[in-house]
This record gives structure tokens, sequence and C-alpha cells, in this order.
């Protein structure tokens, strides 16, 4: 009898040091999102480049969604010279 009460303690002292390392470790994880969610700015002078944007195609030509709205990678271009150069680029 005394057997199985060692063996009891030491099954519960277990689980409960388990249930403790778990809990730690979870406490940090982040869930993914079934859809990736692109950067949103609410700023009228935001430029997009390709790194603050997701790519949705890695073809030719890619495609970044940036700020709600699809890019190729030569529109992007173009906005960034037309920001260096002080003009608005035309949508």
């Amino acid at each position: 009898m005394q057997k199985h009460l060692n063996l009891r303690w030491s099954a519960m002292a277990a689980c409960v040091l388990m249930i403790g390392l778990s809990g730690c470790a979870s406490t940090s994880m982040t869930w993914p999102t079934t859809q990736p969610q692109a950067p949103v700015t609410t700023s009228s002078s935001y430029i997009p480049t390709a790194q603050d944007c997701i790519s949705i195609k890695q073809a030719t030509p890619s495609q970044f969604v940036c700020h709600g709205k699809v890019y190729t990678a030569q529109q992007l271009q173009k906005i960034r010279e037309n920001a260096a150069k002080g003009t608005l680029a035309s949508s």
C-alpha cells in the first residue's frame, strides 16, 4: 500500500511540474492568422515600399499589397522615384 501511495505522489508531482513548465512556455506564444494582414497607415504622405508590404506573387511581375492596394514591383519603384523628385504619383 505504501508503494502505491509513493507512486501516486510521484506521479502527481511530475504532472504539476509538467503543467507548470508548459504554462510558462505558452505565455509568449502567438497564434498565426489565417490570412496575412497588410500594413495599414493613416498618413496621407505614405510611400509604399516592397519592404513595408506583403508579397502576394513571386512570379514576374512580382505583386505586393500595400495599404489595401495591389502594386507591381515596377509601380512601387515609380512611386519611390516620383516621391524622390517631389512629384505625386498618379494611381
